[in-house]
């Protein structure tokens, strides 16, 4: 599956009602999905910023924290996951 659509059906499956369990396990898988499929790009823009790998590193997982962060304080999880959108 190529990134674009992987991208979209993470989205997608983030943005339903985790009202169940199983709801709420697909979220989780979600949620690692998305980190497997940003975060070489992250790493790779904090690398260049930096210029240290460790900081990097550091400053990549913040950056991914902070987005799960917004996404489960957005009182409107629509308009989050509207900014995702490609």
């Amino acid at each position: 599956m190529e990134s674009r659509s992987l991208l979209k059906n993470i989205l997608h499956r983030l943005s339903v009602s985790r009202a169940d369990l199983a709801a709420s396990k697909d979220c989780l898988a979600a949620w690692e999905d998305l980190y497997r499929l940003v975060r070489p790009f992250v790493f790779t823009i904090a690398y260049r910023r930096l210029g240290d790998v460790d900081s990097a590193q550091d400053a990549a997982q913040e950056a991914l924290l902070r987005t799960v962060r917004f996404f489960h304080s957005s009182a409107d999880r629509e308009t989050g996951m509207k900014k995702w959108n490609l």
